[in-house]
């Protein structure tokens, strides 16, 4: 009876140290996002500088551990432009257009 009670204190042991490291990471990623010195608003400032048009989405994520902001603008026939702006750098890289 003492080996099945160790292989479930085992298993729950594992499965607590695993959603620890989740929630860790989870919360690192949105301590990043929430402590970048860009806004959203600034980094959609620093989009429609550049390039007029009329925001439709925004998402801010991590990508290789940066936080980052993407931004979506509606393009000529019916099409749409994203555009991704680093939080800490401001750093604007140009994404893809679609068609609809």
């Amino acid at each position: 009876m003492k080996r099945p009670m160790a292989v479930v204190w085992g298993a729950v042991a594992v499965v607590v140290v695993a959603g620890l490291a989740i929630a860790g990471v989870e919360y690192e990623e949105h301590r990043d996002a929430a402590t970048a010195p860009l806004s959203l608003q600034q980094a959609i400032q620093t989009v429609t500088d550049k390039y007029p048009g009329q925001v439709i989405r925004t998402e801010r994520e991590t990508e290789g551990g940066r936080a980052v902001y993407e931004i979506t603008l509606a393009v000529a026939n019916n099409g749409s432009r994203e555009f991704t702006v680093d939080a800490r750098s401001g750093k604007m890289t140009e994404g893809f257009e679609e068609s609809e």
